[in-house]
């Protein structure tokens, strides 16, 4: 079993599958380095997991969108990492501003970053540190890190 078809048939199979195994099958896939398997399987959880409003479907659609992302398929990242934001602050932990929104934001902008799209990375990196810095002190190497992307983010606002 080869190629596309054989990859949608795969998925058929999948179909009465619950979202918690398909995202199972999916990180399965990504520790094989199976990256078409890997969204495919997530895309499919997310479906199955949409009925039920979980929380992790911003967890999924954040994944999705670094999958995407390590992929080079940018457009698609970006639909996910909005989504995964949208998620968030509609049905997440009670509208509050934790480190998965943070962590959300700070994807979007890298994937804006990588789109050369730098005055709106900008904005989401500063979300995200922001939010970060209520969570984390100042001379945690975590935060430092994220300080340091958000200078470089904002060094390149002149290219856009």
């Amino acid at each position: 079993m080869g190629g596309i078809g054989g990859l949608r048939q795969l998925i058929m199979r999948q179909r009465q599958k619950s979202w918690q195994e398909l995202k199972r099958l999916s990180a399965g896939c990504i520790a094989k380095n199976d990256p078409p398997r890997a969204v495919a399987y997530l895309e499919r959880a997310i479906e199955a997991a949409r009925a039920h409003n979980t929380s992790e479907l911003a967890l999924m659609y954040n994944g999705l969108a670094k999958l995407c992302l390590q992929r080079g398929d940018l457009l698609s990242a970006e639909n996910a990492a909005r989504k995964s934001i949208n998620q968030e602050l509609e049905f997440g932990a009670c509208s509050s501003e934790t480190t998965n929104l943070a962590s959300y934001y700070m994807m979007l902008g890298e994937i804006l970053e990588k789109q050369t799209r730098f005055s709106e990375a900008a904005r989401y990196v500063e979300q995200g540190v922001n939010i970060f810095a209520r969570h984390f002190r100042q001379d945690d190497p975590f935060f430092q890190n994220l300080l340091a992307y958000q200078r470089s983010i904002t060094e390149n606002l002149w290219r856009g």
